[in-house]
């Protein structure tokens, strides 16, 4: 396996192997999953550690790849988080070298409308951007709050 790059969050032991045709696969612990290893799913494997480990998040609340249309379209939203039964979290997973710029945001928006999450997360890896909607407002947050301390 090649060296993997370094993100702007902890470090966690994961679980790879190759394919029959020789591409690197990362296990998924939330879908029970093997999966191409790619920077956006390098991204989204560290960012489900974080919150299951360091922020208390259930695995159990974790949706990942949902399907959502928008305009006509299929998409699907990298990470949905649940509480109380209700989407809580919607994460925008992007490859290290994506830029999180506005159209990161407006895509986020978009899917979030299907789920009307509270929360939304954005994060390249090394950057991370925090958000909380209420009442049409868009509040960046300097910190993410741990599952407990989710409002609904």
């Amino acid at each position: 396996m090649h060296k993997l790059p370094s993100l702007n969050l902890p470090k966690y032991s994961f679980r790879f192997k190759k394919s029959a045709l020789g591409a690197p696969l990362i296990f998924d612990s939330i879908r029970k999953q093997w999966l191409v290893l790619t920077s956006e799913e390098w991204v989204r494997q560290n960012l489900i550690r974080f919150l299951v480990y360091s922020e208390g998040f259930p695995e159990s609340q974790f949706k990942i790849e949902t399907g959502v249309k928008i305009n006509g379209n299929q998409k699907r939203s990298d990470i949905l988080i649940y509480k109380d039964g209700i989407p809580a979290v919607l994460i925008e997973c992007k490859a290290l070298k994506i830029k999180l710029d506005q159209s990161v945001l407006d895509q986020a928006l978009n899917y979030n409308q299907k789920y009307n999450c509270n929360y939304i997360l954005i994060s390249n890896g090394t950057k991370h951007i925090f958000f909380y909607l209420k009442e049409n407002k868009i509040i960046q947050l300097t910190n993410f709050p741990n599952y407990q301390s989710l409002k609904s």
